[in-house]
């Protein structure tokens, strides 16, 4: 895979779920509430899980990473705020947060070789299960875990 941003992109793909996993391990952490808490660690799971399987990826790839110390750090407060913060207003800026993720996997999608395809798919679908959580949170649906489960080995 070969476009102008790909170094930045991959970057960005492992420094996201840095900070992902930490905020949300951090909003899990401080959470009093039981179900909050219990969501809140489904998607630091889900996290945790894409970051290894990035770093496999860049390792079989020859990629080397600097690890994003100062967006621990950001994820750690972040989640701590997310825990304080009333659950609608979280939701939606969860949304936000996610939409600017999203346009780089896809992009990342969209010049991946044939033989990355099921990698990056994978990368799509864990951001479009966040943005799914967060949605049906916003709606009251039922089953709001329902994507992030079904990614989730």
């Amino acid at each position: 895979m070969s476009y102008p941003q790909y170094y930045e992109d991959m970057y960005r793909l492992y420094q996201s779920e840095v900070y992902g996993a930490a905020t949300f391990a951090a909003a899990a952490r401080f959470s009093r509430d039981v179900d909050k808490k219990a969501k809140w660690t489904q998607l630091m799971l889900l996290e945790e899980q894409t970051k290894l399987r990035v770093l496999k990826y860049m390792a079989d790839k020859g990629l080397s990473v600097r690890h994003p110390y100062g967006w621990v750090l950001r994820g750690e407060l972040e989640g701590l705020a997310m825990s304080l913060a009333p659950w609608r207003w979280v939701m939606q800026q969860m949304l936000k947060a996610t939409a600017q993720y999203y346009r780089i996997f896809t992009r990342m999608l969209e010049h991946a070789a044939p033989e990355d395809q099921a990698f990056f798919d994978y990368i799509v679908l864990h951001e479009e299960a966040i943005q799914a959580f967060a949605r049906r949170e916003l709606a009251g649906a039922g089953d709001s875990l329902a994507a992030t489960r079904a990614l989730l080995s």
